[in-house]
């Protein structure tokens, strides 16, 4: 080959180089060019230059680094429990949840000793011989002696407060907790929120009822009057589903029924275990009040008289009397059985339809909600408990005309209106504060100018009934099951 040919051959080659580089470059990207050399026939290819880094880079990087290891020496503002499953954070300088815990179970423990080592005191002093073992107090009983108590509440009460105090109060006065059952009939959305009360209670047997009662169903026999004396909060189909849970747990034989704003000071074993005498249900008679209170009796009265195939099985033959003891629903001993056989649930969701059907210019119910057909389906058909198992009306800033003249004739001496006074709570087996005023829902400590709703006691050295309930719920527990999760899906 010729001298004179070999630049024609250089340039050949640059050419096609240059081709083949435009086709693999992508759209406005050019990529890097490589230097080629030429050197007496030898060919060097020179890469592009390498990028020069910031200089500066690596020192704030190391500044950085530096900053984030200093944090970890800071002591802690916020605190964390891994065990809490809620991950609830709180300021380092206040309660700590593991103090918490530790301190409300320590304080459990001991009082459902103290209460049980007294309970068994009383046994020996009766004649009934004990295991030496199980004076010690530190024994465990074996359950499967024992038959369960099936405890029921139904509320869509979002403050989980109220159910806190009712299990504690409970199972410190119950000599043998592990036999309660505490069934929770809430909403749907309010499950995980109720997880907190298995948390603070871990001893107790506590279950979110998953029996299904059509909701629905039970609305569609509620109606509300705004020319009766009933608060619009009593509307909630919640206060009507005790009435549905003999028929939706018909597997179990006898269960308590218990509002959420109770505070149980007595024994739910011997409430259990009282004599129904045949009866489906055992309620407290309140004769401070009389069923002339609640109903118009000019329209019960034409009920009553109703004759033909359609008279209902459940009406009395004879007249409603007007000057009969009312008996409170808020705590129920409940025959399953017995109360289906006398179809007491289909008696009562009647009588709820009376009232929707009632005469447009006067109401059939006076008062009250799910209170009037419950009194109207059993009327003559209940056992009395003794009255120191419902102790009522605590939630009351004050005594009716009719409650004024029982207690003085009772006590010989006149009470005032206000506050609402209850004698009885000195005795109490259990404390229920129905009404408007629910002490969660105002101060732990009450001040100077605060008005006290509610007194409890023997007239002469009475107390606030209030401080009787937060007696079972400590300040840290409190500010538990105030707090909202931030969980996902916790309410």
């Amino acid at each position: 080959m010729s001298l004179r040919s070999e630049p024609k051959k250089q340039l050949h080659e640059d050419k096609a180089e240059k081709e083949e580089m435009t086709e693999t470059e992508p759209a406005g990207r050019p990529l890097p060019r490589l230097q080629k050399e030429s050197t007496n026939g030898v060919i060097r290819v020179r890469a592009p230059a390498t990028p020069r880094a910031w200089p500066l880079l690596p020192f704030f990087a190391a500044v950085l680094i530096m900053g984030i290891l200093g944090m970890r020496l800071l002591p802690p503002s916020k605190y964390s429990n891994w065990a809490d499953p809620f991950k609830s954070w709180d300021p380092h300088d206040k309660w700590t949840f593991p103090s918490v815990m530790a301190s409300f179970h320590n304080w459990k423990n001991s009082q459902l000793q103290d209460n049980r080592k007294v309970f068994q005191e009383g046994l020996v002093s009766q004649g009934v011989l004990l295991d030496s073992m199980s004076l010690t107090g530190d024994e465990t009983v074996n359950a499967e002696k024992l038959e369960d108590i099936h405890v029921f509440v139904c509320t869509d009460e979002s403050d989980l407060r109220p159910l806190a105090v009712l299990i504690n109060s409970s199972m410190a006065n119950t000599p043998h907790p592990e036999r309660l059952y505490f069934h929770l009939v809430m909403p749907y959305s309010q499950r995980n929120a109720a997880k907190r009360l298995k948390f603070l209670f871990p001893d107790a047997r506590v279950e979110m009822a998953d029996k299904f009662i059509d909701i629905h169903e039970v609305e569609e026999h509620i109606s509300f009057r705004n020319d009766t004396g009933a608060r619009k909060e009593l509307v909630s189909p919640y206060n009507f589903l005790p009435f549905y849970l003999p028929r939706t747990y018909s597997d179990i034989g006898r269960i308590i029924y218990l509002d959420s704003d109770i505070v149980v000071k007595g024994n739910l074993e011997e409430l259990n275990d009282i004599d129904l005498e045949g009866h489906s249900v055992a309620a407290i008679e309140d004769c401070s009040q009389r069923f002339q209170v609640y109903f118009d009796f000019a329209q019960l009265d034409e009920i009553q008289k109703r004759q033909g195939p359609d008279r209902p099985s459940w009406l009395p033959d004879k007249p409603f009397n007007r000057s009969a003891c009312v008996f409170n629903r808020g705590v129920l001993v409940i025959d399953n059985h017995k109360w289906e056989e006398e179809n007491i649930t289909k008696a009562i969701v009647w009588w709820m339809d009376e009232f929707r059907k009632s005469d447009k210019s006067k109401a059939l119910y006076k008062a009250g909600m799910s209170q009037p057909p419950f009194l109207l389906a059993l009327y003559g058909k209940h056992k009395v408990l003794d009255e120191t198992w419902n102790v009522r009306g605590l939630g009351r800033p004050n005594l009716s005309d009719m409650e004024r003249a029982y207690y003085k004739k009772g006590w010989n001496m006149t009470f005032n209106r206000i506050p609402f006074m209850s004698p009885f709570a000195d005795e109490a087996h259990i404390l229920h504060f129905n009404g408007k005023y629910k002490p969660w829902k105002g101060k732990r400590h009450r001040g100077e100018n605060d008005e006290i709703i509610s007194i409890c006691g023997p007239p002469e050295k009475g107390q606030e009934c209030a401080s009787l309930w937060w007696e079972y719920l400590s300040p840290e527990s409190n500010d538990f099951l105030k707090k909202k999760p931030v969980s996902k899906g916790i309410l």
